[in-house]
């Protein structure tokens, strides 16, 4: 209809005609206008929380004596390479 160069107003009025009105929404919701700032609060909380968790210190890797041999030949074998 809209190729046809068929106004918008008469668009509508011929769907809510054919469809009826429940199926026809002209505007957002209370809803639909929360749901977009929902989503972006829920992300910006995911994304700070991440932050907060990441920068938190960890306890020191306890090092044994095998450890330190397998990076001993880690290191070894690095250094071969080049």
């Amino acid at each position: 209809m809209q190729a046809a160069g068929v106004p918008d107003a008469t668009i509508v009025e011929d769907f809510v005609k054919t469809y009826g009105q429940k199926l026809y929404r002209a505007e957002p919701n209370t809803l639909g206008w929360l749901v977009p700032y929902l989503a972006l609060a829920l992300g910006l909380w995911a994304v700070i929380w991440f932050v907060r968790r990441s920068r938190r210190s960890r306890p020191a890797l306890v090092t044994d004596a095998r450890l330190a041999r397998y990076n001993e030949e880690i290191e070894q074998e690095l250094h071969n390479l080049e």
